[in-house]
């Protein structure tokens, strides 16, 4: 898990120019630690992922409301109502 959490850091700075691809990978880290069962990790690559989305093309786009229904699946599996 060190090798998923250090290239969840190293992500903020390394693609300041390209959010897509932030969020691309972002998404594939936040999958890997779901299966793994890191459910807080998870939420929070599922947070950055809709914060990035939602910034590039606003709160009604299409990809947007894709990532929020990730992140609200990540919030039901911790229990959030």
């Amino acid at each position: 898990m060190d090798i998923l959490d250090h290239a969840s850091e190293k992500l903020y700075e390394a693609f300041p120019d390209d959010p897509e691809l932030e969020w691309d990978l972002r998404k594939s880290i936040g999958h890997a630690y779901l299966n793994l069962g890191h459910y807080r990790q998870c939420e929070k690559e599922a947070v950055r992922v809709y914060d990035l989305i939602r910034q590039e093309y606003g709160t009604t786009h299409d990809k947007t409301l894709e990532a929020l229904e990730q992140l609200s699946f990540v919030y039901s599996i911790l229990g959030y109502e």
